[in-house]
């Protein structure tokens, strides 16, 4: 059958109308059903009713911030994080842009005639900042494909219900089982988050937990050291890194801070050998703690808990 998933396309409108409208049109031309609310610049609470069943409607929500905290409602919070709460209420993947130069922003950009609209803003971008599905852009090309590169590896991780012609659609009873097994299986998945299970398993044939790994570093005109390091006691060290998604080509930065605090040795910041690079990305790949498919390190679901539970609190024996 050829699903089609429908995307729900959020921003503010004075803005960024432009972007979202060049963001639908290149999600339509790639077979989705883009929607957003061009027909409602001027949102309000009865309007609100009708995006709440748009967005039931959909398979992912795209929201995309630039400067601007947009139209307050009723509750004195604007409708672009209304509509952001009602997709993670209703859970809904949540995949979220924030411009990524707010120095460059000036004047109009921005809300700094409100010091009260800028602070909300502000605290909105550091709430979407925290989820696990965000991106940063700096212009309109870049947010285009970082939205398709980011559906297209959502739909391929998480697929969702989608649409279908009615001439392919099987008989409702099917419909029916299968929403019964969905219902089923997360029902389960919630009793196994609340057993707490302790230590999260790896192959046993890998390296991992309290094994050693030598990373290895050089001064200018020196000879090459290594660092002995656990394999959790390093990624305890990125897991912040790993937590924002960090680019492959700003870990060897992130890693020689780590080695000049640990060791305190020279004067200047040693640099790291691209090998130990390679091997830590194939390592936690390995023992599926991150997916670095496009260089950026974004843990899985298994790392962000494995992560946790290294950091976590201990009760006294």
């Amino acid at each position: 059958m050829n699903k089609r998933y429908q995307i729900f396309v959020s921003s503010t409108y004075s803005d960024l109308h432009k972007e979202r409208e060049k963001v639908i049109h290149e999600l339509t031309r790639r077979g989705y059903i883009a929607v957003g609310m061009e027909q409602f610049p001027a949102a309000d609470e009865e309007q609100f009713e009708y995006i709440k069943r748009i967005i039931d409607d959909s398979d992912y929500y795209v929201v995309i911030i630039r400067g601007k905290y947009g139209s307050l409602t009723n509750e004195g919070i604007s409708f672009t994080e209304k509509e952001y709460n009602y997709a993670i209420e209703t859970k809904k993947p949540v995949l979220a842009f924030l411009f990524q130069e707010l120095d460059d922003l000036t004047g109009a950009e921005l809300d700094n005639k409100d010091p009260e609209k800028h602070r909300k803003f502000l605290d909105f971008r550091s709430k979407l900042a925290a989820t696990r599905l965000v991106n940063y852009w700096k212009n309109e090309s870049e947010l285009v494909n970082r939205i398709k590169d980011s559906i297209y590896d959502i739909e391929r991780r998480s697929p969702e219900v989608g649409w279908i012609r009615g001439d392919q659609a099987f008989e409702p009873t099917f419909y029916k089982e299968l929403e019964d097994v969905r219902r089923q299986n997360k029902e389960l998945q919630e009793k196994l988050d609340k057993l707490g299970i302790e230590d999260t398993v790896f192959p046993s044939h890998l390296s991992h937990g309290s094994d050693l790994f030598n990373i290895e570093y050089s001064f200018p005109g020196d000879d090459q050291r290594c660092l002995e390091m656990s394999w959790e006691d390093l990624f305890k060290e990125l897991d912040d890194f790993f937590y924002k998604g960090g680019l492959e080509n700003n870990l060897k930065s992130y890693c020689s801070m780590m080695i000049k605090a640990k060791t305190g040795e020279g004067d200047n910041y040693p640099l790291i050998s691209d090998s130990c690079i390679a091997q830590a990305r194939c390592q936690f790949e390995a023992l599926g703690l991150i997916d670095a498919g496009d260089r950026r390190w974004k843990l899985t679901d298994k790392g962000r808990r494995y992560g946790h539970q290294l950091k976590a609190l201990r009760r006294p024996k």
